[in-house]
């Protein structure tokens, strides 16, 4: 055999591995599964509320104080009763509207420590808001006159209207004064074993003192100065 027949027959062997290859490749990727793809993302309906994170996934307790936070910075209620137990009295309520709206939107926060034990958590919150004894001064004086007059005019007396009417005639939010506090944040699992911000509790006044600016400790000042004026 010559030197040529012998390259023209290693050549046609050479064609038929590639050949026998390629097919061996598209058997095995006949058998294969297609690869899944990712669902198209749905977007709402107009009017529609965003759906609870809290539906997709697990949610730490930190996460759960950043979500109250947030809505409690849009002073959205509604939403704050997602991440909060009932909060009658606290103030998580429009009977703190005026007082908290005009600067509750410049706070901000860092929630990273916490502590788990079973049902029952503990975050620290760093907390960077408007300091109110800074903004208002020592209303003590102001308080016992407003008193004074609610008395003669036979009137029930409202602090929260009295420190809503001098928290009016502040100059802008962006002028006054932020303060840092730490708190903890106390929380325990619902019924479905969610975490929620335990608003009802004691241990929780630092928290709503610290995202007040300092609301909860001026109010019982104010306190102090109606029962000495009893």
């Amino acid at each position: 055999m010559n030197k040529r027949k012998k390259l023209i027959i290693i050549g046609i062997i050479a064609v038929c591995c590639v050949a026998l290859l390629v097919c061996g490749l598209l058997l095995r990727a006949g058998r294969e599964a297609p690869m899944p793809h990712t669902p198209p993302l749905v977007a709402l309906p107009n009017g529609a509320e965003e759906p609870l994170l809290r539906l997709a996934e697990e949610l730490t307790p930190a996460d759960v104080v950043d979500g109250l936070l947030r809505a409690v910075r849009s002073w959205d209620l509604a939403s704050a009763t997602h991440w909060s137990t009932p909060a009658q009295g606290t103030i998580f309520t429009d009977a703190y509207r005026n007082v908290l709206t005009p600067f509750i939107y410049r706070i901000e926060w860092n929630a990273r420590v916490q502590r788990i034990i079973e049902d029952y958590a503990i975050v620290e919150v760093s907390v960077y808001a408007v300091d109110l004894r800074s903004a208002l001064g020592d209303l003590r004086e102001n308080a016992a006159n407003y008193l004074l007059h609610r008395q003669l005019e036979n009137a029930e007396p409202d602090l929260l209207l009295f420190l809503g009417e001098h928290i009016a005639r502040l100059e802008e939010p962006e002028n006054n004064m932020r303060v840092m506090r730490t708190a903890k944040a106390h929380l325990i699992k619902d019924s479905r074993g969610n975490w929620m911000f335990d608003a009802q509790i004691p241990e929780n006044a630092g928290f709503h003192n610290a995202v007040s600016g300092g609301l909860v400790e001026m109010l019982e000042t104010l306190s102090q100065v109606e029962a000495a004026a009893e």
